[in-house]
């Protein structure tokens, strides 16, 4: 799904290492499940787990359940503006799954996933990153009825 969109490939783990070479640019990116491999959530994160008190945290059967209903492959869908860039973006969200206190906090369900360090980052670089974000929510939602796992409301 979305294949036109899945130019630039790395995982959690590679991108950590190589945050300074993304681009300064705007876009989106899509977060998935490695082909063959089992999700499972935990009722633990590598992200912190609270926020000004507020438990961050999603119940781990909730999430499995979310994610059942959908593709079984895309994970979260995100976007940067062209003020912040891929760079930033992208860097704060997986310094968060990181531990890191960092502002980004939206797809936090990833970091529930068991060993989500290996999952796959695609990037794709364009102006319209918000509009192409939610073509694509919109288009996810409308095959299978829910947003990708780490999208949102649970």
């Amino acid at each position: 799904m979305f294949s036109e969109y899945k130019k630039h490939k790395t995982t959690v783990k590679d991108l950590y290492q190589r945050l300074k070479e993304l681009p300064d640019t705007c876009g989106i990116y899509i977060v998935e499940a490695p082909k063959g491999r089992k999700i499972e959530f935990l009722s633990s994160t590598t992200a912190p787990e609270t926020y000004k008190g507020k438990n961050l945290l999603y119940d781990s059967k909730t999430l499995q359940e979310k994610f059942n209903k959908g593709d079984k492959e895309i994970l979260y869908i995100g976007k940067t503006t062209c003020r912040q860039g891929l760079r930033n973006r992208l860097g704060s969200y997986i310094k968060y799954g990181y531990g890191h206190e960092v502002a980004h906090r939206g797809g936090r369900a990833l970091w529930q996933i068991k060993n989500s360090r290996d999952l796959t980052v695609y990037y794709y670089e364009c102006e319209d990153a918000n509009g192409l974000e939610q073509k694509l929510l919109k288009e996810y939602k409308n095959k299978y009825n829910v947003l990708p796992v780490a999208n949102h409301r649970i």
